[in-house]
Order: structure tokens, then C-alpha cells, then sequence
């Protein structure tokens, strides 16, 4: 989960193209000032390693994404999580906690 991030991303290749809502193609700019055009969002449904739930969000669609997956604080505040940098504990109250060395 990054912290600094107020939207979540997703790499393409992990989309059908004919799953990307084009309404939401947006053009951002990150840390390095570098602007990035996001074709849009789409519907996803993801398991998050040490959880039993699946989780939906609607992350923005990004072409050579240098990750897979990127869970931004619109995660985090749909699924009121708290991050213990600390402890590397990942806890969503309606579910349960992990820890993880990489969050």
C-alpha cells in the first residue's frame, strides 16, 4: 500500500482492454513530475496474500506500469486500514491483520 498514492493502479496486462471504462482516461502526474495518460478505470477483483476475503476496487489502468498492482489510500479508506510501518502490519478491521516484510 503506498501511502502517497490517493488512487490505486494497475498494470494493463493484467486487464481486458474491453473491461477499461475509457470515460475515466485521465492524465496524472507522479513524484518525479513525469505525466502518465491512464486510458481509465476498471473493475477488479484481487486477493490479498494472508487474507481470506476477496477485495473489489476500481483502479486507474496504467501501460507499462512498473508494478503489478498498486493499493493507494482509496483502498485504505474503503477498507479503513492501518499500516504499522513498525511491525510491517497490515490491519483491515472488518477482516483481519497481516504482516508482511514489504508493505
Amino acid at each position: 500500500m503506498d501511502s502517497c498514492s490517493a488512487v490505486s493502479l494497475i498494470h494493463s496486462r493484467l486487464v481486458k482492454p474491453s473491461n477499461i471504462d475509457h470515460k475515466s482516461a485521465i492524465s496524472i502526474e507522479g513524484i518525479t513530475e513525469h505525466s502518465l495518460k491512464i486510458p481509465g478505470k476498471a473493475n477488479v477483483s484481487f486477493e490479498i496474500q494472508g487474507f481470506s476475503n476477496n477485495f473489489t476496487l476500481s483502479p486507474y489502468v496504467v501501460p507499462n506500469f512498473k508494478y503489478d498492482f498498486l493499493l493507494g489510500t482509496d483502498f485504505g479508506r474503503r477498507y479503513k486500514a492501518s499500516v504499522n510501518m513498525g511491525e510491517a502490519l497490515l490491519t483491515l478491521p472488518r477482516f483481519n491483520s497481516f504482516s508482511c516484510g514489504h508493505i
